[in-house]
């Protein structure tokens, strides 16, 4: 650990101009390493979590999988990018209004509301870094995020349903269970 004098030595070989009178030095330490912590202290991280398979209209896309509170609420923030065919199915235990924002999101995303059958009800693009919500306009069990754009390039619309690449229906149990299964 550098002490306070030494410090202050080198800031003043760098900048001759550097100089605070000796009393001010010990207060302004604290502030000093204030800076430099808020300079270069860790980034948060993206999260990766288990991913499974699923048909979106004709395409297989994979897709990482958001059951808990905290996995939702990180969702795909502090991503850089994200592959053309993978994205984050977020899968909620009953249906009710479901609220998303992209708080700390740096890619461009397009998000699907999916009923509790896996029928795509509503598509919006989304923008990073905008806070403001995007609400579903009724209750809904799912929530697929997608590289922005991606359901209109490969032709997906509402009506449309998603299941497991299997062929088998979106469920919330049964996706609760096939993760604690890896």
């Amino acid at each position: 650990m550098f002490s306070i004098i030494s410090v202050f030595s080198i800031l003043s070989g760098l900048f001759p101009a550097f100089s605070p009178p000796s009393r001010l030095r010990p207060a302004l330490f604290p502030l000093l390493l204030l800076l430099f912590w808020a300079c270069g202290g860790p980034r948060p991280k993206a999260q990766s979590l288990p991913s499974l398979p699923l048909t979106v209209g004709d395409q297989t896309v994979e897709t990482e999988l958001a059951l808990s509170q905290a996995e939702q609420a990180k969702g795909l923030m502090y991503r850089k990018s994200m592959g053309e065919m993978h994205g984050m199915l977020f899968s909620f235990p009953r249906d009710r209004v479901l609220r998303f924002y992209m708080k700390n999101t740096l890619i461009p995303l397009s998000i699907a509301y999916l009923d509790k059958k896996g029928v795509i009800r509503e598509i919006y693009d989304m923008h990073p870094l905008d806070e403001s919500t995007v609400p579903s306009r009724w209750p809904m069990r799912f929530a697929l995020e997608m590289n922005q754009g991606w359901f209109q390039r490969h032709k997906v619309r509402v009506g449309q349903r998603v299941t497991l690449a299997d062929g088998s229906a979106l469920q919330h149990r049964a996706l609760q269970q096939a993760m604690a299964a890896e």
